[in-house]
């Protein structure tokens, strides 16, 4: 049924050659101010419908810009193109207080209230 064939201690052309083969360095991906901004956003936990009233366009234009974006890093999630941006230092971490073209910010950058004091100390 099967035949065997006996195996040459010398090389053949035909035989395939299993090296690993180089990685190549991954190429800069390059993002547009508007998506870094709205990846941004994304990693402090902004949903589409969010991030459109934040920054004032439709949540069409924001999914449009995430479309984008995960074409670029290649990968099906914007979580997952937002860990690789932040790694390859594109955006910063949520902690940041990055600003946004409006006035909001990710991170107050003062408190909202001042802490209330005891009026009876001593």
């Amino acid at each position: 049924m099967y035949r065997t064939t006996a195996v040459s201690g010398r090389s053949s052309s035909a035989q395939p050659c299993f090296q690993p083969a180089e990685r190549a360095q991954p190429h800069a991906i390059k993002l547009t101010r508007r998506e870094k901004e709205f990846l941004q956003w994304s990693e402090a936990g902004k949903s589409s419908w969010e991030i459109a009233m934040i920054v004032e366009c439709s949540e069409a234009n924001v999914n449009y810009h995430f479309n984008n974006i995960r074409k670029k890093f290649g990968v099906s999630s914007r979580h997952l193109a937002g860990t690789m941006a932040r790694e390859q230092g594109l955006i910063h971490g949520p902690g940041d207080g990055v600003r946004s073209s409006g006035s909001a910010s990710l991170t107050p950058a003062e408190p909202l209230h001042e802490p209330e004091t005891d009026s009876q100390t001593p």
